[in-house]
């Protein structure tokens, strides 16, 4: 097991963490502000953010869930998306100062997040991802086999500015044992041979003012994760998978016309490895502007296709992601 913050030094032990547990001791950080004087414990767990982001793709149908705890603003999100059709369902949640837990505990490992209507548990240990959603029009139970050396996952730990941190871990490649989706008491997706699963889990002490690009897309055989603007000191957070096989990229270049971002994007790597192209078909926004916190979301829905080492990519559902955040 691999510590997060080196307990004799208190630095944080930058690099990839692909195939080490981790102890993820980010208590023992040190958080300081600009002049080099070590924070208050309230300011440094008011600074500490996660984000927890899943997908199940089974063409045509596209389940997105994602949760965002910024300490003090807590906000739960889920949509269900239909190729060619646009939004089945869209439903959020936000909690503001409140004390409100959705994380029992921050480690990427070993984890449970419970509401009225969410929960999901994962273990390393077990092998095991649980996810369990029940809503009105909506009620899903999935379970998947998840480890470090069947599933190559990506595992980053990289400096976010001078003083902070961010902890990612991203995976295209997690096997579906079992999946029902009901959605208006009809069963929509209930093969596990044609459902793949996009897993993003992200913590830590970031940039006051952080903002990215992401894409990701899985269809089983093949899979992709790449972003700008985050995660690029020392290391990135760029890799395509083949059968489970991660290939690390270099950095990216996501080329998209800001002014009207809907039309086909272009995500390039340094090395052109990778050339892929993305059609936007529905966007999901979300703006938070509260006291002196402000944040601009945009997640795009749709389809990648071009190449990648060499491999012809046929269109599959994926999705690309623009956030600026003051926080």
């Amino acid at each position: 097991m691999k510590e997060l913050i080196d307990r004799k030094t208190l630095k944080p032990n930058f690099g990839y963490f692909n195939l080490d547990l981790v102890d993820f001791n980010y208590e023992n950080y040190v958080f300081k502000n600009m002049f080099d004087k070590k924070i208050s414990n309230l300011r440094k767990k008011i600074n500490f953010h996660a984000f927890q982001y899943i997908s199940i793709v089974s063409k045509p149908y596209f389940l997105g869930i994602g949760i965002v705890d910024l300490g003090y603003i807590r906000n739960i999100f889920i949509y269900l998306f239909k190729n060619e059709e646009g939004l089945l369902y869209n439903k959020t949640e936000k909690y503001i100062i409140s004390n409100r837990k959705i994380f029992d505990r921050y480690n990427p490992d070993l984890y449970k997040i419970e509401t009225k209507k969410l929960k999901i548990e994962k273990s390393f240990e077990n092998k095991k991802i649980l996810i369990e959603l029940k809503d009105k029009k909506i009620n899903l139970s999935f379970e998947g086999n998840y480890s470090l050396n069947d599933s190559n996952p990506l595992r980053l730990l990289s400096p976010a500015g001078q003083n902070g941190w961010c902890f990612t871990e991203k995976s295209p490649t997690i096997e579906t044992k079992s999946i029902k989706l009901i959605f208006n008491n009809s069963s929509i997706i209930d093969n596990p041979e044609k459902t793949s699963i996009i897993y993003d889990w992200s913590a830590g002490y970031m940039k006051r003012y952080t903002e990215w690009y992401w894409g990701a897309f899985a269809d089983g055989e093949y899979g992709f994760n790449g972003a700008s603007f985050v995660n690029e000191t020392l290391h990135n957070e760029n890799g395509f998978w083949i059968n489970k096989s991660l290939n690390l990229l270099g950095k990216l270049n996501f080329d998209f016309e800001d002014s009207n971002p809907n039309k086909i994007w272009k995500i390039v790597d340094e090395t052109n490895r990778v050339q892929l192209f993305f059609k936007p078909q529905k966007t999901i926004t979300e703006k938070i502007d509260f006291l002196f916190v402000k944040t601009y979301f945009r997640q795009f829905l749709g389809e990648f296709y071009g190449e990648a080492f060499g491999i012809k990519i046929k269109p599959t559902l994926g999705i690309t992601e623009i956030n600026r955040a003051l926080w």
